[in-house]
């Protein structure tokens, strides 16, 4: 079975969209075909981030509204990473965007699901969608309460495989919480730390970054997780 993981959390700017794009990245470079899916309607944000905001003309609602089939609506960022990008507007049945993601999904490895903000919209089509997921939170208080409250809404919609990435986690001398603080927050089992990196906002902002940098050295060994390799879960 295509593995299917919705990265989600209730609270927004906790870098989803950004662990979508460096994960999709990490994992198609270690030869595993990968498909991202964007479900955030009306804000979204992977074709920017992934530079195909100019080449793409079809979304996965063109797909279901019949006006394309999945074949015209891909977009291919690489020869393993492909993106469908999330439409501008509308309502979507979110059985009908499960099966289509199913179906589409037989082509890939691993599909990864962008949802928005809140338990509602992307999320719902998400959760619908997916057999595993990644719940994301950075350190504070806020993150933590929604990442608790999303995680038990997960469990609910029948996903028992989920994981927690802890994002933009501070330099030594700015932490209020620790990792063991956040993992007992959230009730979620760790799968690896995002810290934070200045050079993230770079590609934000249209501009390539480094992939050395400490965020994508991170993604790299959470992709190195979700294939069950033996590395560390962060580094000090």
């Amino acid at each position: 079975m295509t593995r299917v993981i919705a990265v989600v959390s209730a609270k927004g700017g906790v870098g989803k969209s950004s662990i979508c794009r460096g994960l999709g990245k990490a994992l198609s470079e270690k030869g595993q075909s990968v498909l991202l899916v964007d479900t955030d309607i009306a804000l979204r944000s992977l074709d920017a981030l992934l530079f195909a905001d100019e080449t793409a003309v079809f979304d996965w609602g063109d797909i279901l509204g019949k006006n394309c089939n999945a074949s015209k609506a891909l977009i291919h960022i690489n020869s393993r990473l492909s993106l469908l990008r999330a439409p501008l507007h509308g309502q979507f049945d979110a059985s009908l965007f499960g099966n289509m993601i199913s179906d589409i999904s037989k082509s890939f490895d691993i599909t990864i699901l962008d949802a928005g903000a809140g338990l509602e919209g992307g999320f719902n089509l998400c959760v619908a969608a997916a057999n595993e997921a990644l719940v994301i939170s950075t350190a504070d208080d806020i993150s933590m309460r929604a990442a608790l409250i999303t995680a038990q809404k997960v469990r609910d919609n029948g996903i028992k495989n989920l994981r927690l990435i802890i994002n933009r986690y501070p330099k030594r001398r700015l932490r209020r919480r620790s990792v063991d603080n956040v993992i007992d927050a959230t009730k979620v089992r760790l799968i690896g730390v995002v810290p934070e990196d200045k050079e993230i906002l770079l590609a934000h902002n249209g501009i390539h970054i480094n992939g050395n940098s400490p965020a994508e050295l991170a993604y790299n060994r959470i992709a190195d997780r979700l294939l069950c390799k033996d590395v560390r879960l962060y580094i000090k």
